[in-house]
């Protein structure tokens, strides 16, 4: 992570106070991915993520994303179909997969009061377009935002899904999970062969 800023210094302090409030919770989530990722290290590794960024972590930061229903997932994996309208033509074969976690540290940004002791803006956060900010060479507030929940000591955040206003997402930092919690594939075994393999 690059260094950190005043504010940011601020914003750790402030996410450092909620690990008190930190959520404890096992379940299942679900997560989409394209064939070619369809295997237990890509589907929990979080690399892709980690490479390219996503809405709640800059690149160089490992973030496995998933949804807490099948129907989020769907929505979450064909947002860019949903959002532009491209030609369905394009599309291509996905897996849809269940993840079962157990998680001790999570920061639950769907409370209200989770907002309100950080002393940050949920619309102003949620409403970022992130993936213009990143290509623009910046960092969103929502990518900060999940880069010092890591830092802090979360494991995992609990965030409203962006194209499900009924559902949420799980975004998970494998590099913080503590002994005690776990995340894996629900039937890994009937995981489908890896195409790039004989």
């Amino acid at each position: 992570m690059s260094s950190v800023t005043s504010k940011d210094a601020a914003l750790l302090r402030r996410l450092r106070a909620c690990l008190a409030r930190a959520v404890a919770q096992e379940g299942v989530a679900f997560r989409s991915v394209g064939m070619r990722y369809a295997t237990e290290q890509d589907l929990l590794g979080g690399h892709g993520a980690g490479l390219y960024g996503g809405r709640w972590n800059p690149p160089g930061l490992r973030a496995v994303y998933a949804s807490g229903s099948p129907l989020t997932a769907v929505r979450e994996a064909y947002q860019h179909f949903l959002v532009h309208g491209l030609d369905p033509s394009l599309l291509r074969p996905r897996v849809l997969v269940g993840l079962r976690f157990t998680l001790s540290l999570m920061l639950d940004l769907e409370d209200d009061a989770t907002w309100r002791h950080l002393s940050l803006s949920r619309g102003a956060v949620l409403g970022e377009a992130w993936h213009a900010v990143q290509e623009q060479g910046g960092q969103a507030r929502s990518q900060r935002l999940g880069s010092l929940a890591a830092l802090a000591g979360f494991e995992a955040l609990r965030v409203p899904s962006a194209q499900d206003p009924a559902g949420w997402n799980l975004v998970v930092f494998p590099d913080a999970l503590r002994e005690a919690s776990a995340l894996e594939v629900i039937a890994r075994e009937d995981l489908p062969p890896h195409p790039a393999l004989p």
